[in-house]
């Protein structure tokens, strides 16, 4: 059977964004900013950065619950930065709290249209509440907004692989992402291409 990104994976590939840059490894917590440098506010913000990074690594422990009610607190005090809902949604999802995750989802991207692993993460929740064509759409979205983004590509291949029949255009993706991820051998998207290769072109 084949998965689309694991939730635990999923929390790895989104805090990377949420740090800044999609292709750094390291999450850090920079989204807690203001114009305002007196030090009473910025005691006040690094409190919260010292906040947001100790969330960020319950999540990769996946201490879900922690991380849910840090961010929780988080998104009170700071409601206009994408990438604490953002986080919070990942930790609901994780938490099976799913209809929460998707009003988190929605904040970040009210904050922050363009941010396509919030996308990915909504396709996901789609996908898994059987909403295929809404999947559909939002990792579309985040293919747009960053073409180059390889577990999108991965994802949206699984959905028309498994849930659309679509053969044609799960392969397309499924080789998009091979090239953009440069997988290990391990990976079974080895496998998967070569059996849609077969099935889209049969031998006569």
């Amino acid at each position: 059977m084949k998965y689309s990104t694991s939730k635990g994976l999923a929390i790895l590939l989104a805090l990377i964004l949420l740090s800044g840059c999609a292709s750094k490894p390291a999450p850090k917590a920079v989204i807690i900013q203001s114009e305002d440098s007196s030090k009473e506010e910025q005691l006040r913000l690094d409190t919260a950065g010292k906040a947001f990074s100790q969330a960020l690594k319950e999540l990769n422990e996946k201490e879900f619950e922690k991380a849910r009610d840090i961010l929780t607190s988080l998104a009170r005090q700071y409601p206009e930065y994408a990438g604490i809902y953002a986080n919070l949604g990942i930790a609901q999802m994780n938490l099976n709290e799913d209809e929460e995750a998707q009003k988190s989802f929605q904040a970040a991207l009210e904050h922050k249209e363009n941010f396509p692993q919030v996308y990915n993460q909504l396709g996901l929740l789609h996908r898994q509440h059987g909403r295929f064509k809404e999947a559909e759409v939002v990792y579309k979205k985040a293919i747009e907004l960053d073409p180059e983004y390889a577990d999108a590509h991965r994802n949206l291949g699984i959905l028309y692989d498994l849930y659309l029949m679509d053969l044609t255009n799960a392969l397309q993706h499924y080789v998009k992402y091979k090239e953009l991820a440069n997988p290990a051998e391990k990976d079974p998207i080895h496998k998967w291409i070569i059996d849609l290769t077969n099935r889209t072109n049969p031998v006569r």
